[in-house]
């Protein structure tokens, strides 16, 4: 869904995330989380039409995101960053140093680089950051 629709990927993730099957997904089969998340994409309308949905699982059977997958979390793991992350819910890799909530992340970015947009989105000296 990402490779077709990169706007939609968090709002699916979202969805899922809030999904009661996903609460405990060891009582789940895989075929049931499969099928919940393809009505999930559909309910939220994030697929349009049977074809969305065939492309959906051609990728899904064929597991199309598993090296992109898997290269992104070995170039954290060979940088120990995941070890560095520690118990963070969700963090930051900024030019090396984990940051694990939003006020250190605007000391060392920049308030406008966070909130603001149309502003130049990273501080000098620092290079643009890298999106994976």
């Amino acid at each position: 869904m990402s490779s077709d629709n990169p706007s939609a990927f968090f709002t699916f993730l979202e969805q899922l995330s809030e999904s009661s099957i996903l609460a405990s997904p060891q009582q789940y089969t895989a075929e049931a989380i499969y099928n919940a998340a393809i009505q999930i994409a559909i309910d939220s309308n994030l697929l349009h039409g049977s074809q969305a949905i065939s492309q959906l699982q051609l990728k899904l059977a064929l597991h199309s995101a598993t090296p992109k997958l898997e290269a992104y979390y070995n170039y954290y793991r060979d940088r120990g960053l995941e070890s560095r992350a520690g118990s963070c819910e969700s963090w930051v890799d900024w030019y090396g140093e984990v940051v694990c909530d939003v006020d250190r992340l605007k000391e060392l970015a920049g308030h406008e680089a966070i909130d603001s947009e149309g502003v130049k989105l990273y501080p000098s000296p620092f290079s643009p950051p890298e999106l994976y």
